[in-house]
């Protein structure tokens, strides 16, 4: 089960010393409010392959950084047809919601 198991957390030095330990295991930062370094200084820092933050974290900035080194995209809170349109045009590849059945059925509709 681990191998489909993804662990995120705002302890980055918790889910570093993880990482460390585990280095099997997927593990993705969920960004710390104010925190301005990119996907990839995080990333290289603590051995995480995916980066998670909110979607007014979500600059073009970020998107573009965590792309060209090929880290794992994630964004909450998705609540809306708007923001599964921004998340999406950001290249975010997991989102969150309150309203998995509203969003799903977005992204059935889209085909």
């Amino acid at each position: 089960m681990e191998e489909f198991t993804l662990f995120g957390s705002f302890h980055h030095g918790a889910l570093g010393e993880l990482k460390r330990n585990n280095p099997l295991l997927h593990t993705a930062a969920i960004n710390l409010p104010n925190d301005t370094r990119l996907p990839s200084e995080i990333a290289a820092e603590i051995g995480c392959e995916g980066f998670i933050c909110s979607m007014r974290e979500l600059t073009h900035k970020r998107s573009k950084d965590a792309i060209a080194h090929g880290i794992y995209l994630g964004v909450y809170t998705v609540n809306s047809r708007e923001d599964l349109d921004f998340a999406l045009s950001r290249k975010a590849k997991a989102i969150a919601t309150n309203f998995p059945a509203r969003i799903l059925e977005e992204i059935r509709a889209r085909g």
